[in-house]
């Protein structure tokens, strides 16, 4: 697929999440995740997410292998903050 991602997975999220985090960056966080240019894909991702200059910030890291990416979008005037762990398994 064009965009870097090879398969669809079955994804389980909390109610919590479901309810707090709008679609799109739930998608966004699952994209980010899946197209992960690493040798080595640790199961732990970590996503903090804040508000900058009323945009929506992104920061993606796994602890190991070191991995660490930062975006930016527009938010329509509504930003999440908060931290979210999405664990994985094969």
């Amino acid at each position: 697929i064009a965009n870097g991602v090879d398969h669809l997975k079955e994804r389980r999220i909390t109610s919590g999440i479901r309810e707090a985090v709008p679609r799109w960056l739930q998608n966004m966080m699952w994209f980010m995740a899946d197209s992960m240019d690493v040798s080595e894909k640790n199961f732990c991702q970590i996503f903090c997410l804040s508000e900058e200059d009323k945009m929506q910030k992104i920061e993606h890291s796994q602890k190991y292998p070191p991995y660490h990416k930062t975006i930016v979008l527009p938010s329509d005037g509504l930003t999440i903050n908060t931290k979210i762990i999405i664990l994985e398994s094969e």
